[in-house]
């Protein structure tokens, strides 16, 4: 398989700090900027170009920093941040991808293979991997593109790691048993969760054992480790929320106050389900029940059917799904399920 490295958005993002650019001409710029694959995919999927103007502006300018009141600053604040925080590291940062570079084929390897060991067989096609600055995160699409920011490239592990994720993320949506865009709306929400409890509950066995649970400091903030912690410890009572809701929904007719309780339920459950479903997954493992884990990949429905049968041969009690909640669950995978 072929991973493809495209820095050219990092590239520019270095000539734009070196340039100064006179305010006049900062637009201009940014517009050939934004102009690159890594930046044109992050604002199709979920970020907002003005957004980002404006982050390099205070970066660039702090006197507009000075000039704009704290209130608006606080949603830029976490940006700025990193922005700077690549600025500093850039002798890193070069280091990593000049490593990257002369050992490509080396990294191609430890990525795929990491990411295939979670999935049945998959017919590898060519991915490109484009090196953006926009958070300390990365992202995947179905079209076999992935955007990860330079700061990863600072420590060749992560790098690896974070990708590994992302490469899982590509295969395994294309072996999704339904497709979102035809879940009736007062599914959605149940659906999008489900399918985030296993999604990422299987990505994050390849990379967060290194980066929330690795005695070594990892470029992940410490706020996110903490916080990814806490709700894994966490994770047996927000599995009992779940399945409350669930029954909850599975007796209600209405489809309003079906959407109602879901928007409740997803209130409650943080870091987009991340930390309950590495816990579920890491059950399912537990009780060596990893080959159905790997040939039901794409299916939710059964993810949670998977994590049942787990918890009831554990020695300890974990919480189960219920008879009710496992009925609704079936019914919902026989009306998506292809």
């Amino acid at each position: 398989m072929t991973i493809k490295f495209d820095f050219s958005a990092y590239y520019g993002f270095k000539e734009l700090i070196k340039k100064k650019v006179k305010k006049e001409k900062i637009n201009e710029e940014l517009e050939e900027l934004f102009s690159t694959k890594g930046y044109e995919i992050l604002f199709e999927q979920e970020y907002n170009k003005d957004f980002f103007s404006n982050i390099f502006k205070f970066v660039l300018y702090p006197e507009l920093v000075e000039a704009t009141k704290s209130e608006k600053l606080k949603r830029y604040e976490r940006y700025i941040n990193h922005f700077k925080n690549i600025i500093s590291l850039q002798d890193q940062i070069e280091e990593g991808i000049e490593t990257i570079k002369k050992q490509a084929s080396k990294f191609q390897s430890n990525i795929t293979n990491r990411a295939f060991s979670l999935l049945p067989f998959v017919e590898e096609q060519e991915v490109s991997v484009f090196i953006t600055v926009f958070d300390i995160d990365a992202r995947g699409r179905k079209d076999n593109c992935i955007v990860v920011d330079p700061i990863f490239c600072s420590h060749t592990e992560s790098f690896a790691a974070i990708l590994a994720h992302e490469l899982h993320h590509i295969y395994r949506n294309k072996l999704l048993c339904f497709d979102l865009t035809k879940v009736k709306e007062e599914d959605k929400e149940l659906i999008w969760l489900l399918n985030q409890l296993q999604g990422e509950g299987i990505a994050d066995q390849i990379d967060k054992e290194y980066f929330i649970f690795s005695k070594e400091k990892t470029i992940f903030p410490a706020e996110y480790i903490i916080r990814f912690i806490q709700d894994f410890n966490t994770a047996r009572e927000k599995i009992s929320i779940i399945n409350n809701y669930i029954e909850k929904v599975a007796q209600t007719v209405e489809h309003s106050k079906k959407k109602e309780l879901l928007k409740e339920l997803l209130e409650k459950i943080t870091l987009g389900g991340h930390p309950i479903g590495f816990y579920m997954t890491m059950i399912i493992i537990k009780e060596m029940l990893y080959d159905e884990l790997i040939k039901d990949v794409g299916n939710p429905f059964r993810f949670i059917k998977l994590y049942n049968q787990a918890a009831l041969g554990d020695r300890e009690p974990l919480p189960l799904f219920s008879k009710m909640s496992l009925e609704y669950i079936n019914k919902l995978e026989k009306a998506y399920c292809k």
